[in-house]
């Protein structure tokens, strides 16, 4: 009689195969890595410099639903995070250049603060 434990690991072998078959290697055209976008300079629709990309927030299926937007003092405000519905930020896909709100910089002095859960 064979092991079941060995049995049993060479069938998650089998059945993994077809994933290990389908890993990508690179990214494709459609795609950008969170790490590109973090600390992008963003300026407002009206050409204001805002602040920069502090973080990119995933929904559970895995999509980015928010960006963390670090204002810097800018705007003659305090330093703060806003943030913003992920489609409201056009990011080009040029690495370094800026990102653009879909709202103008009186728009984003009007935004409430966001605070990371503790």
């Amino acid at each position: 009689m064979r092991n079941p434990l060995i049995l049993a690991g060479a069938a998650a072998l089998l059945m993994a195969a077809p994933a290990l078959a389908q890993t990508p290697t690179q990214l494709e055209a459609s795609q950008r890595s969170v790490n590109a976008l973090t600390d992008r300079d963003v300026y407002s629709s009206d050409n204001v410099d805002i602040g920069e990309i502090e973080d990119v927030i995933l929904n559970a299926e895995g999509r980015a639903v928010l960006a963390i937007i670090e204002v810097e003092g800018r705007l003659g405000l305090r330093e703060k995070y806003v943030a913003l519905p992920f489609g409201q930020v056009t990011v080009p896909a040029v690495r370094n250049e800026r990102a653009t709100l879909a709202m103008t910089a009186e728009q984003v002095k009007a935004l409430p603060g966001f605070r990371y859960a503790e």
